[in-house]
């Protein structure tokens, strides 16, 4: 957008400029948020984007915990924005898997479905939307850069171990990082699942020249690999 401002150490003196779109990967300027006091948090949320596990029929992942800490953070530190849109979609969406899985199905269609399965379905629902608060309000925070970081230099740590027991038979197998001792999972719990993540954390080191071409180029090598 074009704007003119006022140099306040010049009178009299305009500049005018034009604003790019902002990058999610770009440094927002605007005022310090609950963000800036935990960048530890964030950190350890974009290591642990790289993590998942199925338990009680619900994908569970260490990130879950961070993310938690940090809504609570924006929560006490009235520091949360909540975009209107959005918010009322999940809202009607809410109200239509609450009373299509609670009430019509089972009693219209009569297919058996407890309560039990229809919280636990809705409960991936809100899980989703939490995280997309989080990220709303990370970007908006220009804290974006940290999390977008830590989580593709955790996948391409993973990645490494991945092509090392691929490629060299030799070395000791890690059972637990792969699927049905097949397929190269890491620490999610489904090959396809982290193949997914890989391509993400390849995406976002191709699209940050900030970091430094000696540790770029080879990440994007293992990653491809």
């Amino acid at each position: 957008r074009s704007t003119v401002d006022t140099d306040p150490g010049q009178s009299g003196r305009h500049r005018e400029w034009n604003e790019p779109m902002a990058s999610t990967l770009a440094v927002d300027h605007r005022p310090p948020t609950a963000f800036r006091r935990a960048p530890l948090l964030l950190f350890l949320l974009g290591i642990t984007l790289n993590q998942t596990s199925v338990i009680f029929g619900i994908n569970l992942s260490i990130a879950d915990l961070f993310a938690f800490l940090l809504l609570l953070i924006m929560v006490l530190t009235a520091r949360m924005y909540v975009p209107l849109g959005p918010t009322v979609y999940f809202l009607a969406l809410s109200m239509l898997v609450i009373t299509m899985g609670g009430f019509v199905v089972p009693n219209v269609l009569m297919i058996e479905q407890s309560y039990t399965d229809v919280l636990t379905d809705y409960t991936k629902l809100v899980t989703s939307f939490g995280y997309f608060l989080l990220g709303v309000n990370i970007v908006r925070a220009g804290q974006a850069r940290i999390v977008m970081r830590s989580f593709a230099f955790m996948a391409v740590v993973i990645g490494a171990i991945g092509a090392a027991q691929t490629m060299l038979p030799t070395l000791p197998r890690l059972e637990f990082m792969f699927h049905w001792e097949i397929r190269f999972s890491g620490l999610m719990n489904d090959p396809n699942y982290f193949s997914l993540i890989q391509l993400i954390a390849l995406a976002i080191l191709w699209h940050d020249p900030g970091i430094a071409r000696s540790i770029r180029y080879p990440a994007l090598v293992v990653l491809a690999a």
